[in-house]
This record gives C-alpha cells, structure tokens and sequence, in this order.
C-alpha cells in the first residue's frame, strides 16, 4: 500500500469512485425497472359456454399491445383455482346477459385494478353488465399487498449485514473446515432468531401474519440464512469485494425485480425473467403464497432458497477454509454459538 499523500488522495479517489459507480448502477436498476411499469403479457383466463365462443371472445378482446396472454379455460371453477395456484392473475367470463371478472388483489393490486377498469370500459361499451369478483381479497391491514416484500427485505439486508459484521470481526474466511462449519451454525442460529422474532413482532404490531406464524417465521428464517451464507461464501472467494457483489445481487437488482413493488409482469424483460431467481426474488414469491395463497405450492421458491443457501455453505467450506483467520476470534464465535 503507497502511504505517500499522493497515494493516500489516490486510493481515497478510487474508493469514491465505486462509490459513485454504485450510485449509479443502483438509481438504473430502480428507475429501470419502476419508471414505466406496464403490463406484459398478464396471463389472463376466458371462460365461455363453449371453447369455440371463449376463442372468438379472445380475438374481440382489445389486446394489440400484449399486455395480455388470454388463454381458454374451461370453467369458471377451474379458473378461480388457477387464480389461487398463481397461473392466472385474472378471468373473464361470458355469461348469457352479464359476465363476470375474477381478480386477486393479494396477488397484485395493481394488475386487479388495472384489468377490472379495461374490462368494464369494454364491456361498458359494448352495452353488457360486467360484475367484479376478488378472490383473493386484501386485508385492511396490508391493504395494498406489500407486507411480504418489506419483510423479505428486512431479512435480506438482516442477512447480508449479519454476515459482513462477522467478517469484519473474525475475518472473511475461517481456518479449517472445522471452523468453517462454526461459522456455518452460528449464522444458522442468528437466521432462526432473526426470523422468529421479526415474525412474531409484526404479528404483534400489524396483526398481519397472525394466522402463519410457523410458516413465515421458517421462510424468514431461510431468507436470512441464504443470504447470509450465500453473502459469507462470496467473501470467502474474494474478501471484502464479495460484499461489492453481494450489494449488486441483492441491493442493486434483487429489490427491484423481487416483485415486491410491482408484480413482475409489470416490469421489463431482464427484472421480470431474473427477478424470481434472486433471494429477494424467492422469498417474496414464497411469502406472498404463504400469507395469502395457503393452497399455492412455494415448493419452487424454496427450492431457489436452498440453492443459495447450499452455494454459499460449499463457498464457505470448501474455499472459504483456506484463508487466514484469528483462532481466539474463531473460539469466540463458537462459545456465541454455544450461547444461542
């Protein structure tokens, strides 16, 4: 390290230039994705007395910009179903003088909104009665659905800063396996009671994941793990730059494509197909099914989840074992976890 002045102004310049670098990466991420959110390819049912009137339905759908993916579906049982499973955000069914319009504000209040208002105006206009039916309705108290996104969110950021605080204080890798599985338990026992007591608190406050304490405190409790290890195994690879990439992951791209803010069909090509492949992503998709979707399989979102957590613990192990590590430090942690 040059510790000249010249070198000192030097490497403060740098360091605030990937300052600005972040900035500027962050602000393009979010206003890229929020600046224009627009409904692309909303998969949407239609519900006729038979599939051939459903069919000719479709076509006289007003739908040039694709903002729409109508499909026929057979009933209107089996399109409320695959409201609930997630197929579909909403249905549209013709019946003899009046239809009906199936929505689920749980899953997206804006997209319920939005087809609810173009629906009406069209069938307005072509002189029939449309009624509105919510399905999945919200609660007063998460009245705009975005309960599951905070939450996943105060647990990612719990993940990552839990895991840079021990690298900070005992070093971005451990020394040995051995130590390397310490490290490995004591973020396992800070996830399971960061997840608990977040849950239980705004249970508590808002009243709003009263009715799935277990179940949301287990997914907070693996969102906080996989983002944890997953943060401490891209450490162990490359020091404190892991970091760097960790707030590019979760921070820079995570938040936006979650599908916390906006659902993910209202957002553009890279943020809509990548969104749910992240941490953020997962825990919001799993979340959101959990609270809301009791019969919605969250079987694919957890699954992404373990697969982050199980990179980061093979980081940790494998690579991560092999740096320099302060042993007192290390046995500190490991009478913390025997605390926990």
């Amino acid at each position: 390290m040059n510790d000249s002045p010249k070198g000192r102004v030097r490497t403060v310049a740098i360091a605030l230039g990937a300052v600005v670098v972040f900035q500027l990466l962050m602000v393009g991420s979010y206003v890229g994705a929020f600046h224009n959110p627009t409904p692309r390819a909303v998969p949407v049912g239609v519900v006729g007395p038979t599939p051939a009137v459903a069919q000719q339905a479709i076509a006289s759908i007003p739908n040039s910009s694709g903002a729409l993916s109508l499909t026929v579906v057979a009933d209107d049982a089996i399109a409320q179903r695959r409201i609930l499973d997630g197929d579909l955000y909403a249905a549209f069914v013709l019946g003899a003088t009046a239809d009906q319009l199936y929505v689920a504000s749980a899953a997206s209040p804006s997209i319920a909104d939005a087809v609810s208002r173009d629906f009406t105006a069209a069938e307005a206009a072509a002189g029939r009665t449309l009624s509105v039916i919510d399905v999945a309705a919200l609660p007063a108290s998460d009245s705009r659905g975005v309960a599951p996104f905070y939450l996943v969110l105060g647990w990612v950021v719990g993940g990552y800063l839990g895991a840079t605080v021990v690298g900070l204080l005992r070093g971005m890798g451990a020394a040995g396996r051995r130590n390397a599985w310490r490290r490995v338990a004591a973020l396992a026992a800070f996830a399971l009671v960061s997840g608990v007591a977040i849950t239980v608190a705004t249970a508590a406050t808002f009243g709003i994941v009263s009715d799935h304490l277990i179940s949301v405190a287990l997914l907070g409790s693996l969102v906080v793990f996989a983002t944890a290890v997953a943060t401490a195994g891209l450490q162990a690879i490359f020091g404190i730059a892991g970091t760097g990439i960790v707030l590019l992951l979760f921070v820079v791209f995570g938040n936006p494509a979650s599908g916390g803010p906006a659902v993910r069909p209202l957002l553009p090509t890279l943020w809509r197909r990548l969104g749910g492949a992240v941490v953020n992503g997962a825990g919001t998709d799993a979340l959101r099914a959990a609270i809301y979707f009791p019969t919605r399989s969250i079987l694919a979102p957890v699954l992404i989840l373990f697969g982050w957590a199980l990179a980061g613990v093979t980081a940790m192990v494998v690579v991560g074992h092999g740096r320099t590590a302060d042993p007192f430090a290390e046995l500190e942690l490991e009478a913390g976890v025997a605390a926990i």
